[in-house]
């Protein structure tokens, strides 16, 4: 029989397979990211600990790890269909077959994206509300959801400045994106996990506006949207040295086990060392316009829908004030 590779044999049998994921196997458990004797996947560069997947002993044979195989049946092949096959959800990034969906199925392809079921479909219609809206938060401040575009030679002026406003916030994340009158002030990176959990791995307020409370309208802001398009939790990762405040000033709690095992199945961010944390997101109403925040108009007149091209798997919010977007180092926030 043959065992499962390992980061050992692995590369001892690497030189007689054509695997384009040979040199690229990664180095540390996609679940808590520390090293050691890891698992590796024979589909793609994840590695794992068998401690972290619950396993006794190591698989024998080939081996495909959960974002692998389709999140319904759970195997890489079912009848004849194989992995190229399976459909990727363009919102939870689960591959699934199209034949173990089932009612699901219904209306689960929508501007050539796929949809794992109604959940997903629900959630994305409910994002193009938002994407390169601003909200109108009062005095000043405004956040928005972005997400970049390829660009090609006939982009819509929308596209290139959704493009543009992204390239402004990566230097927040390097600097983080809060806005007042029209000036970035802070930033999140945001990815939504179906409406099970979203999780926020970068957050960051320029230096010149830290500890003003920019972090807290744009936490607000993000927790409002997420309410509003049924997302049930929010998950962070937090250095040890920013840990009290987010447990007592924002409300965050260690992980449950329930939400650690939801999260197996998910391409979560996670850095070594640092502690993830969890928060319920409440519903605050039928829409943002219902709280005192209004949806201010994409430049001369109000669209409907997204333009193709956009992934709603993750979005970056930003936030504005009177000057412009901090350097952001992971797991160290800056507020």
């Amino acid at each position: 029989m043959i065992q499962a590779n390992t980061i050992e044999n692995k590369r001892t049998t690497s030189s007689k397979k054509s695997s384009t994921h040979e040199s690229v196997y990664d180095d540390v458990c996609n679940l808590c990211s520390d090293g050691g004797h890891l698992l590796l996947c024979d589909s793609c560069p994840s590695a794992f600990h068998t401690s972290c997947l619950q396993m006794q002993n190591l698989p024998l044979g080939q081996w495909h790890c959960v974002y692998c195989v389709c999140k319904f049946c759970g195997t890489f092949q079912r009848r004849g269909e194989l992995i190229y096959e399976m459909t990727k959800c363009s919102l939870c990034q689960q591959k699934f077959h199209k034949s173990c969906v089932g009612r699901n199925a219904l209306n689960i392809d929508l501007n050539s994206k796929s949809f794992c079921g109604k959940e997903c479909h629900e959630i994305y219609e409910r994002l193009q509300r938002y994407i390169g809206f601003k909200i109108d938060l009062g005095d000043g401040f405004s956040c928005t959801l972005v997400r970049r575009y390829d660009l090609g030679p006939h982009s819509t002026s929308f596209k290139r400045r959704c493009n543009s406003k992204l390239a402004t916030a990566l230097k927040i994340m390097n600097e983080s994106i809060l806005e007042k009158d029209g000036n970035m002030v802070s930033a999140a990176s945001i990815r939504i996990h179906a409406n099970k959990l979203a999780e926020m791995p970068y957050i960051g307020t320029r230096f010149m506006h830290r500890h003003g409370g920019m972090c807290r309208r744009l936490l607000d802001s993000i927790e409002t949207i997420l309410g509003d398009l049924g997302v049930r939790k929010l998950v962070i990762s937090a250095a040890s040295e920013v840990l009290p405040m987010w447990t007592n000033a924002f409300g965050f709690k260690s992980l449950r086990e329930s939400t650690k095992e939801i999260m197996k199945s998910m391409s979560i961010v996670i850095f070594p060392g640092i502690q993830m944390l969890e928060k319920c997101v409440e519903k605050k109403g039928d829409n943002l316009c219902q709280i005192k925040v209004g949806l201010v108009k994409r430049g001369s007149k109000k669209v409907d829908t997204v333009e193709e091209g956009v992934d709603l798997a993750a979005q970056v919010v930003v936030l504005r004030l009177r000057d412009g977007p901090t350097t952001y180092r992971p797991g160290l926030w800056a507020m």
